[in-house]
C-alpha cells in the first residue's frame, strides 16, 4: 500500500531532477569550475 508520504518521496526526486534540468548549462559549468578549483583540479588543466 502506498502512503500519501510514500509518493512525496517518490515526487522529490523528479522534483529535484525537474530543477536541475531548469538551471541553466552555464551555471551548472560554473558549478563545477569552482567545486574543481575548491579540490585543487584546475592546476591540472
Amino acid at each position: 500500500m502506498i502512503t500519501r508520504a510514500d509518493a512525496e518521496w517518490g515526487a522529490l526526486p523528479l522534483a529535484l531532477l525537474l530543477g536541475a534540468l531548469a538551471v541553466s548549462p552555464q551555471a551548472i559549468a560554473t558549478y563545477f569550475e569552482l567545486r574543481a578549483k575548491r579540490h585543487g583540479f584546475d592546476s591540472a588543466q
